[in-house]
């Protein structure tokens, strides 16, 4: 009914525009199709976390799934550019009978585990470092230089509140012997 009451050119107008946007529309969905997409831009944008690894170095997120990049290798650097110590020790818990001679459960330190929370002094303040006990007692960790609180993870001896948490300055190229002796108070 619109085309009685419009004149031939507005007519070929229309048609012409309407050719124009379908030849248009054509070119944008063989393009996106050559492209191998949807259309849509293939640029990711990642949060900007930051993860610690264990040398002390950080790395962020890269890559299309948005993937924290892999810490470097780590290699045993001696020297000048080595940039973390060695802590280590013996830790000993007792008595643990009333009545001495005793023996100790299997895992009286195997199930232990010391925790070294940086406390600043040479690096900000991270996340905390673990180190297991060996079944004697012992144990050695590399510790990127700083300032260390130390603890014993959810230590539920008498003594455990006298003796942690302990101080301990860690320095680059350096070695500290930290021991630690728990008096559980048993009598």
């Amino acid at each position: 009914m619109w085309a009685r009451n419009t004149s031939p050119l507005t007519r070929r107008l229309l048609f012409i525009v309407a050719g124009v946007l379908l030849v248009a529309g054509l070119a944008f969905a063989g393009y996106s199709i050559w492209k191998g997409g949807s259309g849509e831009d293939d640029i990711v944008f990642c949060t900007q976390d930051a993860m610690l690894c264990p040398d002390g170095s950080y790395v962020g997120r890269t890559g299309p799934n948005c993937e924290f990049a892999p810490c470097p290798e780590r290699k045993e650097q001696e020297g000048l550019f080595k940039t973390s110590g060695t802590v280590y020790g013996k830790v000993s818990i007792g008595p643990l009978c009333p009545v001495e001679p005793c023996k100790n459960p299997p895992d009286v330190y195997s199930a232990q585990t010391l925790v070294f929370a940086p406390s600043g002094g040479g690096r900000p303040v991270d996340e905390p470092f673990y180190a297991p006990l060996s079944p004697d007692g012992s144990y050695s960790i590399d510790l990127p230089e700083s300032n260390y609180s130390v603890s014993l993870l959810g230590c539920s001896y008498l003594g455990c509140g006298a003796v942690f948490p302990k101080e301990v300055f860690v320095q680059a190229n350096k070695t500290v012997e930290l021991n630690i002796d728990i008096d559980t108070g048993i009598r």
